[in-house]
């Protein structure tokens, strides 16, 4: 996705300051460029967390449906 970039300013500790500039050597990249990436992978990784927690509940809740079914079935068939 491309957009307008907008220019901020953010205050961090100096050796994250020297970290990131290490890696934006490693890479090839910009400061801004490695700061934009990292805010993508950021977003994506809070997405995927977001994913793991719904499916986690929808698992539960699933198991518990078929806990009952499987309750009332057997009771069904002992009925028989």
């Amino acid at each position: 996705m491309v957009g307008t970039k907008v220019k901020f300013t953010v205050t961090v500790e100096r050796d994250l300051v020297k970290k990131l500039d290490e890696e934006a050597k490693n890479r090839q990249l910009s400061r801004s460029a490695l700061v934009e990436e990292a805010i993508k992978v950021f977003g994506k990784k809070q997405l995927e967390e977001s994913l793991k927690t719904g499916y986690r509940a929808m698992a539960e809740e699933n198991l518990k449906v078929a806990e009952e079914i499987i309750h009332y079935g057997s009771e069904a068939m002992d009925e028989e």
